[in-house]
């Protein structure tokens, strides 16, 4: 006898909040585009990308942020490595990545996260490991 994996749903969400994820995309979506080669642009459209989360009450990501800038989260990690771009594309990044990693902490210290969520995205977006 074979056992069916357990079925992973999204739990239903309140009329409205997807609408809203959609228009945050949205509105990241339709930003003009920017000369990603100029970090002083890069910098400018992250910080406009983080109003447009304060105005919509929406979390920064960074696949939100890569829509943003019309780049690929690959090449985010390019910048943030120091693979591609210039030393200020990665000292941006860094720094965009360090106001995620804080958020997150807080989040975690507030208990806003299932352990096991909150485990895999310490792992998968900054790098923690079990020691």
């Amino acid at each position: 006898m074979t056992r069916k994996p357990p079925q992973q749903q999204r739990k239903p969400q309140p009329p409205g909040v997807d609408a809203e994820l959609v228009q945050h995309g949205l509105n990241a979506f339709i930003l003009p585009a920017i000369d990603t080669t100029d970090a002083r642009a890069v910098e400018e459209r992250i910080t406009e990308f983080l109003h447009q989360c304060i105005d919509d009450d929406h979390l920064p990501t960074v696949a939100g942020v890569a829509c943003a800038l019309g780049v690929s989260v690959r090449e985010l990690q390019y910048w943030k490595s120091g693979q591609r771009g210039s030393r200020e594309h990665q000292r941006i990044i860094n720094k965009f990545y360090a106001i995620l990693e804080d958020i997150y902490i807080q989040d975690l210290q507030a208990n806003r996260y299932d352990p096991k969520a909150g485990i895999f995205i310490g792992k998968t977006y900054y790098g923690l490991r079990d020691t």
